[in-house]
């Protein structure tokens, strides 16, 4: 037994010396070979990609907070070196637990900031299929919808503060109907989610905002107009949901008034 200690010592000692050797190169701003370390570092003790795991968020913090000082949306004009150093070290993690619906959900958003969307799109459904019922596979979806509903409006990867798409759209556009349907498989985990840990709160609002944006611009070539009138309704119905879930919502409580003056039905509690 104390052989065996030994060995599993001298093995966390070596992969530990591999990742601060390789945290400094990639400080340094040498990426390939800090992640060269990094997988020499997990081959030796593999429960060290906690670590690596932190060292990969922190630059994706930094990339963040360099993205909002330049006024830059979700598509990031700055902070891009750091950008590219998460996406380095979570692709290296993939590799070794290819199975944890979380990384790959952080992948996605790191792929989806840099406007690697193919990448994107497929890290999210990796995300998703691995938790088909959790948070991380609600959160895929949803942003999954986000990028379908960006590709449809024409602003896919625009990073002008002030980039806006159609505000009418044909919903028979393909990429509208994937939002549409990705975005409604998000709310029905989501739903599940929240009724068991109501932390998810936040992130199920965000579901019904999307749905919400996707149908209020929603508008069909039918002499009826039918289908403009049913979509209206279910914007209108995610709206009223947003407002349950956060009353003092303000743009949900400018939107019931709106509704309110063109129904004359009482959708606010006062």
């Amino acid at each position: 037994m104390g052989i065996f200690n030994k060995l599993f010592g001298n093995n966390e000692e070596g992969s530990v010396n591999n990742f601060e050797q390789g945290k400094t190169l990639i400080l340094n701003g040498d990426l390939d070979e800090g992640i060269q370390l990094f997988r020499k570092a997990i081959k030796l003790f593999p429960n060290i990609t906690d670590q690596i795991y932190n060292i990969a968020h922190a630059f994706h913090g930094g990339a963040e907070s360099k993205n909002k000082a330049a006024n830059g949306n979700l598509y990031y004009t700055d902070g891009i070196a750091e950008l590219e150093a998460a996406i380095a070290i979570l692709e290296l993690l993939s590799e070794f637990e290819s199975d944890k619906a979380d990384i790959w959900f952080k992948l996605g958003v790191l792929y989806d900031n840099h406007c690697n969307f193919d990448e994107a799109v497929e890290a999210y459904e990796r995300a998703a299929n691995l938790d088909p019922e959790g948070p991380d596979g609600a959160d895929a979806l949803h942003n999954l919808g986000i990028l379908y509903f960006n590709k449809g409006r024409g602003i896919l990867g625009m990073k002008s503060e002030g980039a806006s798409g159609a505000h009418v759209y044909n919903m028979d556009n393909d990429d509208f109907v994937k939002a549409e349907k990705t975005a409604l498989n998000a709310l029905s985990i989501g739903k599940k989610v929240f009724s068991k840990d109501s932390s998810f709160r936040p992130n199920l609002l965000n579901i019904h905002v999307l749905l919400r944006e996707l149908y209020s611009g929603a508008a069909f070539e039918d002499d009826a107009n039918q289908h403009i009138v049913l979509k209206g309704k279910a914007a209108l119905e995610h709206c009223l949901e947003i407002y349950k879930l956060d009353p003092n919502n303000a743009d949900a409580i400018s939107w019931l008034k709106q509704a309110e003056k063109t129904t004359g039905k009482k959708f606010i509690v006062r």
